[in-house]
């Protein structure tokens, strides 16, 4: 019987020490707090949430066209510094408007925050339904406008194709890496992966190395409270054969003889 109640109690304290990893992920909620699911955005979009996790690695920025279907995830910010309820990126939507060829067409996008921890996994959040509304925006005139409707002059036989300036390169914020080689308008491709929120305390997995630390704890702390029972039961033990006046030798053979058949049950 006391040896179960012994085995009970070491399995208690060694799940105490595992629950210090749980309790890390509640200090802070990541994700994207702006812009919200549904939203109308244009122009240069500031997207601001929280990206954290004590074993934090680096954090990404990627977004999907929602009317492609042969559209992937493309990484356009990293960053390589935590960040708790500040900016995480400006992702500029008017890329190579200027050079009519714009990067970004108006429609559905979706939104992903990747929070990559050291042992390589990580969690993801997201955003969707945002809708794209930049072309809708120039195209309404005002009161004072007057449009004329532009000629259109008829091409010659001679007449050489021009080729729309190349897109500038998506400006990425912050990151403390060198920028990969990239192409198809300065933005790196990723393999397309299906939109389901994960992450945090009460959805996240712990890593084998936080468990098996967690494991590690408890039995460090049960072998401390075994040796500590053991040396109290002898010192009680010796005392209490020295206020009767036996002889010591006496007295300390009892005692160990007592703490082996203890041992043994």
């Amino acid at each position: 019987m006391r040896t179960a109640r012994f085995l009970v109690l070491i399995m208690v304290i060694a799940l105490l020490g595992s629950l210090d990893v749980g309790f890390t992920r509640a200090q802070a909620a990541n994700g994207i707090t702006s812009p919200r699911d549904n939203a109308q955005i244009q122009g240069v979009v500031l997207i601001e949430g929280t990206a954290t996790t004590p074993s934090f690695a680096r954090y990404e920025l990627a977004f999907f066209k929602e009317f492609d279907p042969l559209g992937e995830w493309v990484v356009f910010a990293t960053g390589s510094r935590p960040v708790v309820n500040g900016l995480l990126a400006t992702w500029d939507t008017t890329v190579g408007r200027d050079a009519g060829a714009p990067f970004y067409r108006d429609g559905t996008y979706r939104l992903r925050l990747r929070v990559v921890r050291q042992d390589s996994n990580y969690d993801e959040y997201f955003v969707l339904g945002l809708s794209l509304m930049n072309e809708e925006v120039e195209a309404t005139p005002t009161e004072t406008d007057t449009p004329q409707p532009a000629a259109v002059p008829s091409p010659t036989a001679t007449e050489a194709f021009l080729l729309p300036t190349a897109l500038a390169t998506l400006t990425t914020f912050p990151t403390a890496t060198p920028e990969p080689t990239v192409a198809g308008g300065g933005a790196e491709v990723v393999n397309r992966e299906p939109p389901q929120r994960s992450g945090g305390f009460l959805e996240g997995e712990f890593s084998v190395d936080q468990i098996k630390g967690g494991v590690w704890l408890g039995v460090k702390l049960s072998i401390a409270f075994f040796m500590l029972v053991t040396t109290y039961l002898i010192a009680r033990t010796v005392l209490r054969k020295l206020l009767v006046t036996e002889p010591l030798w006496d007295t300390l053979r009892e005692t160990v003889a007592r703490a082996r058949a203890w041992l043994s049950k």
